[in-house]
């Protein structure tokens, strides 16, 4: 059982992704914006985030590079980029 943060702006996304995974008994959290996902992580640990790439705050490779500044030690293992919607899909682990 994995912690799980979908972040996405469109809800019905955020609601398939999370009855998916919620039904593999995986805890999953949402945000609807990359400043909530922020807020979110700065108070947080998950073992994996689904990350749209676009979103209308702050973009994905923007947060993803200001959860690195504050978490150096964070690792990511996987990248996974979906070209039809475009999603970062980011494991971390921390050493």
């Amino acid at each position: 059982m994995a912690k799980i943060l979908i972040v996405d702006d469109e809800k019905n996304i955020i609601t398939t992704i999370c009855a998916i995974l919620q039904d593999e008994d995986h805890i999953v959290y949402a945000a609807s914006s990359g400043e909530e996902a922020l807020a979110f992580l700065r108070k947080n640990d998950v073992d994996l985030i689904i990350l749209d790439v676009w979103l209308p705050d702050i973009d994905g490779v923007e947060i993803l590079e200001r959860v690195k500044k504050t978490n150096p030690d964070i690792r990511i293992n996987k990248l996974v980029m979906i070209r039809i919607r475009c999603f970062m899909i980011l494991i971390f682990r921390y050493e």
